[in-house]
């Protein structure tokens, strides 16, 4: 049986006061140790070393028993989040217990780690190295591979192997930048996001994780995040090193992706708690029942709107009159299953499987126009809204559909979370002052989310089949759940 083998190490905070801290990098290790157990690595033996834990002892004993133990069959992954160095073109990777005044000594040699995987049985090894460079003078933002480092150790032992491959954040002569607000550095919050199947452009054939679709993935994204959290000339280009022409495999997602998405099923009760709704609008001018004495309203008040539907009366039942008869036609009801009630304010077709709703009013944006409003309650039998009858009937009517919650909503907590992705060209919120509401724009999802303390709705920008709105609604709710983690959300069946 095929076991996965990985060694976690990010040191944070050394022994030694006098080298500085590397940000977020606990919280990396911890991360990428939690992806790696989603999906199909299975990790059997793990060690995860932080900070005052990850001594050079401790590194070299565990580095001793996962090589040692794994089979040509198995994998071997390793992380490493801290300090290195160059000395005499020697890299060296710095341990918790490494004293500045004796680095050479007291920290492990890139070539002691080379040696032991090829002295190891195991034939796939894996390796990110997110480690900061030698003078340790740097912003407390930066934590590259160093600028003193040299290539030559890793191009000699990679460029000859083809099951070993290397990860490194940045070029040598780079610096690698992590987020306040990721909490993380950057380049391995990229890596964490692919391993947790968030990342689809980081997949092959949508479900395996390659060194090429990995690299590949993070050469783009890495740069991009850095320009979006750093105003000026900052740059990181992360590295690979190895022979990954022939699609070296780091993770199988497929398992785990299906499972993903099968956490949220959007489910056909749903939509007995939605209603759709539409609008047509018009010149007020232009009603039967407007006379040349008439003024057009300058103002929305109980007059001019009593007075609009009054002269718009005729247009609103002519309209509730043939969509009465499409749906009696459509669905074969009879007298019993459908009835059509005209109270002046409203007319109301109610049928056994969902009611409609009919009005005029004044178009709040311009006093000149008329809105006729069409809305779809009271949906008693879901099946019937995703009929291609219903569908046909209604396919030019409703440019919303809105699921009314159980109880209130937190806006806010959705707001930060959503901040707190940091990521708006795969999702985005906008809100105003009072957060009473906020739009969502999401990739995957072509119309706009409009959430208040009661409602999630869908707005299409034009009117379109009811089956396009529920298909966006239930992609929302997959994506913002299975993929985005926001769980807060209170969708029920």
């Amino acid at each position: 049986m095929k076991e996965t083998y990985a060694l976690i190490i990010a040191i944070e905070n050394y022994i030694d006061p006098s080298i500085n801290s590397v940000a977020y990098a606990e919280n990396d290790a911890k991360e990428i140790l939690s992806s790696l157990g989603l999906h199909d690595l299975g990790i059997q033996n793990t060690f995860l070393l932080l900070s005052k834990e990850a001594t050079k002892t401790r590194i070299e004993s565990n580095l001793r028993s996962i090589l040692g133990s794994a089979t040509k069959d198995d994998k071997v992954i390793i992380y490493y989040a801290g300090h290195g160095f160059a000395e005499n073109d020697k890299n060296y990777l710095t341990c918790a217990d490494t004293v500045r005044g004796d680095l050479v000594k007291t920290s492990i040699s890139i070539q002691t780690v080379f040696s032991k995987i090829r002295k190891s049985e195991c034939k796939k090894v894996t390796i990110f190295l997110d480690s900061c460079h030698s003078g340790f003078e740097i912003d407390e933002s930066m934590r590259g591979i160093l600028s003193d480092m040299t290539d030559e150790e890793f191009l000699d032992f990679f460029n000859d192997s083809e099951f070993h491959i290397a990860f490194a954040s940045c070029q040598i002569d780079q610096y690698s930048y992590s987020s306040n607000a990721l909490k993380h550095g950057i380049w391995s919050h990229h890596i964490i996001n692919a391993l947790k199947g968030e990342s689809p452009e980081a997949l092959e054939r949508n479900r395996f994780i390659t060194a090429n679709s990995l690299q590949a993935y993070l050469s783009r994204e890495v740069p991009r995040t850095v320009r979006k959290t750093f105003t000026g000339s900052y740059t990181q280009t992360p590295r690979i090193f190895g022979n990954a022409s022939k699609g070296f495999i780091i993770a199988d997602l497929k398992e785990f992706l299906d499972k993903k998405k099968k956490k949220i099923e959007p489910k056909l009760a749903q939509l007995k708690k939605v209603f759709f709704s539409g609008e047509e609008l018009g010149n007020i001018k232009s009603l039967s029942g407007f006379k040349k004495h008439h003024r057009l309203p300058d103002s929305i008040n109980n007059a001019t709107e009593s007075f609009v539907k009054t002269i718009g009366h005729d247009e609103i039942a002519e309209y509730s009159d043939n969509l009465f008869k499409s749906l009696k036609k459509s669905f074969g009801y009879k007298r019993r299953d459908i009835k059509l009630d005209d109270d002046y304010e409203a007319i109301s077709i109610i049928t056994k499987d969902f009611s409609v709703n009919i009005w005029i009013a004044i178009n709040p944006e311009d006093c000149s126009e008329y809105i006729i409003n069409t809305e779809v309650t009271e949906i008693q039998n879901p099946i019937f809204i995703n009929s291609s009858e219903f569908n046909e009937v209604f396919s030019d009517t409703f440019n919303s559909l809105t699921f009314q919650f159980d109880k209130s909503f937190d806006v806010e907590k959705l707001i930060d979370a959503i901040e707190d992705i940091d990521d708006e060209e795969v999702i985005s919120v906008d809100y105003p002052g009072d957060l009473s509401s906020c739009t969502i724009e999401i990739a995957g999802v072509d119309n706009s989310i409009y959430i208040t303390t009661h409602s999630f709705s869908i707005k299409s920008d034009e009117c379109v089949e009811p089956k396009s709105l529920i298909a966006s609604f239930n992609d929302a709710q997959v994506l913002l759940i299975n993929t985005h983690e926001l769980r807060m959300l209170p969708f029920k069946s």
